[in-house]
């Protein structure tokens, strides 16, 4: 059983409570949240998944962590109709290559806005072949997977 609690002025985006009651041994499931944070249709979503995860559990006391499945079987269906694509993953070229091309073509030409400035397709390829540089200098290959964390901003 879900029960769904919000008034709009709770002090934290959500709250999860599983209460149990001994006298029937009924369970159940509370989801209390700030409406500013989280829509109700939000919160709706995340009880579900909750709930799908606790009947897994339930069901086979055994199932390790990594077995479980976090979406709802109507939400694994919905991702295999998104990823229903007519192309081929890979036949689009690369974004460094066409920001490269877009340097070529039409190096003035404004590729990013950001806070009032912006910055041509000339500056970005510079940018992102002065990054390369930086990231083939530290032992990057090709194809290696490398996270950036940065600031917001054109200068980054």
């Amino acid at each position: 059983q879900t029960v769904k609690v919000s008034n709009g002025y709770e002090a934290t985006p959500l709250a999860v409570h599983l209460r149990s009651n001994s006298c029937n041994d009924d369970a159940s499931l509370h989801l209390v949240h700030h409406r500013a944070w989280i829509e109700d249709d939000e919160a709706s979503a995340i009880a579900g998944r909750l709930l799908h995860i606790l009947e897994q559990g339930l069901e086979n006391p055994a199932l390790k962590i990594q077995d479980f499945q976090l979406s709802a079987p109507a939400e694994q269906l919905q991702l295999q109709v998104w990823n229903q694509t007519e192309s081929v993953a890979g036949d689009e070229q690369l974004i460094h290559r066409r920001i490269e091309q877009q340097a070529r073509t039409r190096p003035y030409a404004v590729a990013a806005i950001f806070q009032g400035q912006h910055l041509t397709y000339a500056q970005l390829n510079r940018q992102a072949n002065a990054l390369a540089q930086r990231l083939i200098y530290q032992g990057v290959c090709p194809d290696d997977r490398v996270a950036i964390v940065s600031r917001r901003g054109l200068e980054t």
